[in-house]
């Protein structure tokens, strides 16, 4: 997985979910620095902090890769195509959920 795009990523999860990076940071058990750290692509996190990223974010750890893997979009409009997935892979969650819990 490339740095910057995790980066790109992570960052616009967070903002999709309206959290603050030292609300992401409490609920993933790291520091407020690492998640910047992350999202300004100065490093990656390990695949254990990732998965409690993942979590603190509401997603599956699989859904997160599916979406840094599949980051594809021109450089020009690439925050707007991570925003418009991550709105509707969160549409699709919440569908999901409303209709086996039904």
């Amino acid at each position: 997985v490339g740095k910057i795009r995790l980066g790109r990523v992570l960052l616009a999860l967070r903002q999709a979910r309206g959290m603050k990076q030292g609300e992401l940071a409490r609920r993933a058990k790291v520091c407020q620095s690492s998640i910047s750290k992350f999202e300004l692509s100065d490093t990656e996190p390990t695949m254990d902090v990732l998965r409690r990223i993942a979590q603190a974010l509401g997603l599956p750890i699989s859904t997160l890769l599916a979406v840094i893997e599949n980051d594809l979009s021109t450089p020009d409009t690439r925050a707007q195509g991570i925003q418009k997935a991550l709105l509707n892979i969160l549409d699709q969650e919440a569908t999901l959920r409303s209709v086996m819990y039904e």
